[in-house]
């Protein structure tokens, strides 16, 4: 995919009841993540998504807003901020600090995977780690976090299934023919899933006009990222249905909130 030809390529939209069923989905596939592709598809259709995307982005907005000094009490340096509340530590872009938006991590499958102790969770504390909730302070965050997830998890389940199909097909005649099930059993068996809940802070207008002003440009390390749709507000928390041009957007949007989930191999 180049930057003439970006614009001209199509967003591939497939029904959750087709990943989930066993649907021939191998035209879709190549569509969405060949050389002339995305790299994405836009899954439709999953039963009471939308209640639960409100709910998890709500819950991470009010986290957002609390005061800094309660927000830093679920800061940890001691696995690189990779669980818990994380704002202005990544440095992306020329070393500038990312101010624009605030993260809190956690892993969705479970708080706890290695004791205390254990070789992997002293050498690897940014996989390994546990989990840490805001339980008093923001008491919604945990339950809307670990609903949202099993969807999102459950969707990639079934998308890692369709690639792999798709990939044992077209290399059927290789040497060494791409195996059914490795996507979908590395990442169902790994422990190393990770949630990241995003909250976006009001900007200037010149700093949301950049296009990496919210995020520099950066690769993923991992198998497969599922993303959710942005909830904008206004400053009063309101949804904003129409958005008007970026500049404007920037002096009336609070927020710009998604929740990623992404999945590792396991060290």
């Amino acid at each position: 995919m180049t930057e003439s030809n970006l614009g001209s390529a199509e967003v591939v939209t497939i029904s959750f009841h087709d990943i989930s069923s066993g649907a021939d989905l191998d035209r879709q596939i190549e569509q969405a993540f060949s050389f002339s592709g995305l790299g994405l598809v836009l899954i439709e259709g999953y039963p009471e998504f939308a209640e639960k995307r409100e709910a998890v982005l709500r819950e991470i907005r009010k986290f957002a807003l609390l005061p800094e000094e309660v927000r830093e009490r679920y800061a940890r340096p001691e696995c690189s901020y990779s669980f818990g509340w994380s704002h202005g530590k990544e440095k992306m872009k020329s070393g500038v600090p990312d101010l624009a938006k605030g993260s809190f991590y956690a892993r969705p499958h479970g708080d706890v995977v290695e004791p205390d102790g254990s070789p992997r969770k002293q050498q690897f504390p940014e996989t390994y780690a546990d989990n840490i909730w805001p339980s008093e302070e923001s008491p919604g965050l945990e339950h809307a976090f670990k609903e949202m997830s099993r969807v999102q998890m459950e969707i990639g389940h079934h998308m890692c299934r369709l690639f792999d199909r798709y990939l044992n097909k077209i290399t059927a005649t290789a040497s060494q023919p791409h195996q059914l099930d490795t996507f979908y059993n590395m990442v169902k068996d790994s422990v190393a899933y990770k949630g990241r809940m995003l909250h976006y802070y009001p900007v200037e207008p010149e700093v949301n006009s950049a296009i990496d002003g919210l995020c520099g440009w950066h690769l993923d390390h991992g198998c497969i990222t599922s993303l959710l749709s942005p909830l904008y507000l206004d400053l009063a928390g309101n949804t904003l249905l129409n958005l008007p041009t970026a500049g404007c957007t920037s002096r009336l949007r609070e927020t710009v909130q998604s929740t990623r989930w992404t999945s590792q191999q396991t060290v």
